[in-house]
């Protein structure tokens, strides 16, 4: 919702809206019964209201659903919804647009944190120089539990999702010989683009400190650190 927001305002910092047009932007289907989403989002709203970071020329929780109404942003730092003095991960309009208007099963707003999510790991912000592989491999797992999604399979299904978007690039990692000389499994890299995730295998080698990735099909399985992680 604060990149429909972002996406929305204006010069003067006023966001000209309806419930419904609201709702639709950010990927949902609107539904105006009781504590359906068009609710859910009001309150979303009322809380930014009651928090002092928006200000509303109506009593947002009894708006009708296609009447227009003006959200405007505070204009003092403290509570300006758009103002960061810490690092932050950038979300285009373009990339907004692409993850909400996709048809998917998967919850937009999970689509987006799971985004979000890799794309923090990939330096793209010319801080490095350009031969610096701009690949993240943040475990499944990982991403799973720091957005508090409820299985590792969401997680995998939403970067299906994201690939097939071609918004994230994948490469499926193998496994290297850890200092038992057993097999270990890596995890997958991304990267934002096809010319990038062409060097994640490199990446993990560095990450792993490692000589060779191995596929499943070049390991012993007898010596496989986690049997059950194929």
């Amino acid at each position: 919702m604060l990149a429909y927001l972002r996406k929305n305002v204006t010069s003067l910092g006023r966001i000209n809206l309806t419930i419904d047009d609201m709702v639709s932007d950010c990927g949902y289907v609107p539904d105006s019964h009781p504590n359906k989403t068009n609710d859910s989002f009001k309150n979303l709203l009322q809380n930014l209201i009651d928090g002092k970071y928006l200000a509303c020329n109506c009593d947002i929780t009894k708006v009708n659903r296609n009447k227009m109404f003006t959200l405007e942003l505070t204009s003092d730092k403290e509570h300006n919804l758009f103002y960061s003095d810490t690092s932050f991960v950038l979300l285009s309009i373009a990339e907004f647009d692409k993850i909400t208007k996709c048809k998917s099963k998967i919850n937009k707003a999970v689509l987006l944190a799971v985004y979000l999510s890799i794309k923090q790991y990939i330096t793209i912000d010319g801080t490095v120089p350009d031969s610096y592989s701009k690949v993240a491999y943040p475990s499944k797992y990982g991403i799973q539990k720091r957005l508090g999604i409820s299985s590792k399979t969401t997680v995998e299904k939403a970067i299906q999702k994201l690939v097939e978007l071609h918004m994230l690039y994948e490469y499926v990692g193998g496994y290297y010989l850890d200092s038992q000389d057993l097999f270990e499994p890596t995890n997958n890299g991304y990267a934002l683009s096809e010319k990038e995730i062409n060097g994640a295998e490199n990446a993990l080698k560095q990450y792993y400190h490692v000589d060779k990735i191995y596929k499943y099909n070049e390991i012993d399985v007898e010596r496989l650190k986690y049997p059950n992680m194929k």
